[in-house]
């Protein structure tokens, strides 16, 4: 059992490091796709609001992607 728990606990913290690294390499591309187009996104912090509320699946539809490879990144 207790071998067991070790590998779930490693990887629970790989996967919070994925999870995170996922993130910001999606707020990143995000916010180079968007900004400049999209009225929502006026810095960083736009755009990691945004990864942050569709990874998460709430979706409150306050930030939209306007470009197509934005869309698809929202998938």
């Amino acid at each position: 059992k207790k071998k067991y728990w070790h590998l779930l606990k490693k990887l629970g913290s790989s996967m919070a490091y994925i999870y995170l690294l996922v993130i910001i390499v999606g707020a990143t591309v995000f916010f180079s796709i968007e900004s400049g187009v999209n009225p929502n996104v006026n810095s960083v912090d736009d755009a990691l609001w945004y990864v942050i509320v569709t990874v998460t699946s709430v979706g409150y539809g306050d930030a939209v992607p306007y470009t197509g490879f934005g869309g698809l990144l929202g998938l």
